[in-house]
């Protein structure tokens, strides 16, 4: 009887050691599991950090003023290229030789050229005169090289779109200290 006695305490011995064998393994087992995870969750913490700072870059850009004027023709808009029909009349004027209510019509060619906007005014088959400009806030502000003027003169022109191909704005001529013409002007893609 000793002898079964302890026979079985030798096998509930062995056999308990195999369970905590077994515990210990799977316990192992589990850590290293953990580990991993935990790896992989500093892995993706790291990709989140590094796409978040990429995202606060590009919106930085974005959000970036131009310049101190508030330039933006950096952004092409390809609705504003080609050639347009523009309506003019006369709104007010303090000029000899002006009414309200003249009309004037002329096609404008325009483009961009080194991040500016050209615009070429023909009228009867003859380029007469050419403004360049850029956008400040939401308008298309053009004025005339001083070239194609009178002395003391300034034009200045300001679009802004109502469609992909319809315009409107106001042409304002200045002659320093003499008048100021300002026409309401229509401009329609061709």
């Amino acid at each position: 009887m000793r002898l079964a006695f302890w026979l079985t305490a030798v096998l509930i011995l062995a056999l308990s050691g195999c369970r905590l064998q077994e515990r210990e393994k799977e316990l192992d087992r589990r850590t290293q599991e953990l580990d991993q995870k935990e790896q992989q969750l500093v892995l993706r913490e790291q990709q989140l950090s590094l796409k978040e700072a990429d995202l606060t870059r590009r919106e930085k850009a974005l959000t970036a003023p131009v310049d101190s004027t508030g330039d933006s023709t950096v952004v092409y808009n390809p609705y504003l290229v080609g050639r347009w029909s523009v309506q003019m009349r006369c709104t007010e004027t303090s000029c000899e030789g002006s009414a309200v209510g003249d009309t004037k019509t002329e096609q404008w060619a325009i483009n961009y050229r080194d991040n500016r906007v050209f615009a070429q005014a023909v009228a009867n088959n003859e380029l007469f005169r050419v403004y360049t400009g850029s956008y400040k806030q939401d308008a298309l502000v053009l004025t005339a090289q001083q070239d194609s003027l009178a002395p003391n003169t300034r034009i200045t022109v300001s679009l802004r779109f109502k469609t992909s191909s319809t315009m409107e704005g106001q042409r304002e001529i200045v002659r320093e200290g003499v008048c100021r013409i300002v026409y309401a002007l229509e401009l329609t893609k061709l």
